[in-house]
């Protein structure tokens, strides 16, 4: 006499439950993956700046800050303003002849000039923008700033001034669910 049919059949119930939930988890797993949102672009920016106002007679001011320049960089925007007391009737000498001036080199990994300026009277042009061509040098970059002004804490009316910022544009894929920009 053969195994018994109960027998048998409890047994292949016992195995098809046990195995349904492994091979169970590959219909569920791709339901889920369509039900995700899908993978998306995102812009980063990261900023360099400096800004000064001189509160001396006669103070010059030295700086630099570098940052890293990768396949992710697509653009570079540079924002520069400057403002000297009186300068459209004194020029870029003060009263007592010393000289004002601010200069901003952005120097590319190479050390190639990316991007210069050097001013002595009220500027405030229009923010450039540096496209990769078909991409920057990669490497470390390079923003520096050598300035001269005059400035008085008495009224505090006459200060030179002026600002720089530098503006990385970076791509990042952003993955559903995690916070990876």
């Amino acid at each position: 006499m053969g195994p018994r049919p109960t027998v048998v059949a409890l047994i292949v119930l016992l195995m098809s439950s046990t195995l349904a939930g492994c091979i169970g988890l590959v219909p569920a797993r791709e339901f889920l993956e369509t039900r995700r949102d899908s993978v998306e672009t995102v812009t980063v920016y990261d900023r360099v700046a400096f800004a000064h106002t001189f509160t001396n007679a006669v103070e010059t001011y030295t700086n630099s800050s570098s940052f890293y320049v990768d396949e992710s960089v697509t653009q570079i925007d540079v924002y520069f303003k400057a403002s000297f007391v009186a300068s459209d009737t004194i020029g870029c000498a003060d009263a007592g002849g010393a000289l004002r001036y601010v200069q901003v080199t952005l120097t590319d990994a190479d050390g190639g000039v990316a991007w210069s300026t050097e001013v002595c009277e009220d500027a405030n042009p229009p923010e450039e923008s540096l496209f990769a061509q078909p991409e920057f040098t990669r490497g470390e970059w390079v923003l520096t700033v050598d300035a001269q002004g005059t400035g008085e804490r008495f009224l505090n009316q006459f200060k030179d001034n002026f600002n720089v910022v530098v503006t990385i544009h970076r791509n990042c894929m952003k993955y559903p669910l995690e916070d990876s920009c």
